[in-house]
């Protein structure tokens, strides 16, 4: 009798461990979700500015590409800064402006909280910077610029409907599953 009560012990402290486990990994990962709804919007923003602040350094002060891209990833937060560190090892590299804008956001865009489309107003910056006259390029730039107004209207009011359902749905499913579990 003694053995089985103990064995009982033992089992409810696992189940109990499991339980704690299992609630602690489905909110975390509903949590980490409602992050993603949280960041895309700031990281739009960066964007725009990061767009504002090459613009500046293009067409004001004169400065190549190459020069303006650093001082523009040198001057904002990651990940966007990321994208832009690419962009000028590409540029050194001695790719075409076009190629190091869609290797960059191919190659960093993933482990940002922006989706494909949000950096389609850097890619046709990218496709025409270098290749086109100071005025064309000023159009693309102010056509980005009001896209990712767009996009960061949009992301906020993404993250204004589903921030909160992602973290009560992490917690929820790790109740369900404890439940199911005992």
């Amino acid at each position: 009798m003694e053995g089985q009560c103990g064995e009982r012990g033992e089992s409810r402290g696992i189940r109990l461990i499991g339980s704690i486990l299992v609630l602690i990994s489905t909110t975390g990962l509903g949590f980490g979700m409602a992050r993603m709804y949280r960041a895309r919007p700031q990281q739009i923003a960066h964007l725009a500015q990061a767009i504002r602040l090459l613009r500046q350094d293009i067409e004001f002060g004169q400065i190549p590409l190459i020069s303006a891209v650093q001082r523009v990833g040198d001057s904002l937060p990651s990940p966007v800064s990321q994208v832009f560190t690419e962009i000028v090892d590409r540029l050194s590299k001695r790719c075409t402006a076009e190629e190091a804008f869609h290797h960059a956001v191919r190659h960093v865009g993933e482990s940002t909280a922006m989706n494909a489309a949000d950096f389609e107003p850097l890619l046709a910056i990218g496709s025409v910077v270098g290749t086109s006259d100071r005025s064309h390029l000023s159009m693309e730039i102010d056509s980005a610029l009001i896209r990712l107004q767009g996009r960061e209207a949009e992301a906020i009011e993404a993250q204004r409907k589903n921030e909160r359902l992602w973290q009560y749905l992490g917690i929820l499913t790790g109740l369900l599953l404890i439940l199911v579990m005992w």
